[in-house]
Formats: C-alpha cells, sequence, structure tokens
C-alpha cells in the first residue's frame, strides 16, 4: 500500500492506526512517502510511535485549518462586510468610449446580442453597459 502522505489515508488518528493494523496482519507493505515511514509486514516500536506522531500532527493542522475556514467568514460578517468577491470600480470593457455608436445602434434597434459582436464582447456587456455606464434602466 503506497500513500502520498499519512493524512490522506484517514481523517482521524484513531482511523490510522486502524488501517495499518491491516497491512501488518496481511503482512503487506505500506510505505507513505512524505513521512518517510515503511512498514515491511510488522511494525517495529519507532515506527508505530512515528505512525502515531506523524497523524496526530496531521489531525491537528486539520482541524486548524477548519477552525481559521470557519472564522474567516464570521470575522467579515461581524465587520460589516458581505460574503464574496468585492465588485470594485469596473474595468475597461469593449463598449468603452462608443457610447454615442452604442446608442445609434440602440435608436436603430439592433439587437444587444449584435452589438456585442459588433463590438467584440460578452453578450452580457451590453446590457451591463448600458445600465451601469450609460444610465439606463429600461432599455
Amino acid at each position: 500500500m503506497l500513500v502520498s502522505e499519512l493524512s490522506r489515508l484517514e481523517r482521524s488518528t484513531g482511523r490510522i492506526i486502524e488501517s495499518l493494523d491491516v497491512p501488518e496482519k496481511r503482512e503487506i507493505r505500506f510505505i507513505a512517502v512524505k513521512e518517510d515511514i515503511r512498514i515491511d509486514g510488522r511494525q517495529d516500536i519507532r515506527s508505530k510511535v512515528m505512525t502515531i506522531l506523524f497523524a496526530l500532527f496531521a489531525e491537528v493542522e486539520r482541524d486548524l485549518v477548519s477552525g481559521h475556514t470557519r472564522e474567516g467568514p464570521a470575522k467579515a460578517k461581524a465587520s460589516g462586510k458581505r460574503p464574496g468577491r468585492s465588485r470594485g470600480f469596473p474595468g475597461k470593457s469593449g463598449p468603452d468610449g462608443r457610447e454615442a455608436e452604442i446608442r445609434g445602434y440602440l435608436d436603430s434597434g439592433v439587437s444587444k446580442a449584435s452589438i456585442a459582436r459588433i463590438c467584440r464582447c460578452s453578450p452580457h456587456t451590453p446590457d451591463r453597459f448600458i445600465r451601469t455606464r450609460m444610465g439606463e434602466d429600461d432599455q
């Protein structure tokens, strides 16, 4: 049995120890590459201690990461921030500087999909551009 690291075998120290009993009973070779643990059908005291320590370190690290992952959104919410990517300022888009041209197309009845092709931008860009930059909500 070959694993990249001991923490990939199971999620808790107890489960890792249980899982390593199987190769020992069946005399199967076990190798954890990252920790350089090799069990050749039987475990000596050194490999047992190393296995338990590495498994414990992996479990503690996983718990810390999990805790930090939960703290981040809670902290942001407490400070009044909305979750997710910030919107920021509108960047440059295909229709920038072509407001008069776009106005002419709209007045002529050209569809927003066609305007997108003309401006070489996403099909949704003209609609968003018209709402945010040209100040029209009813187009």
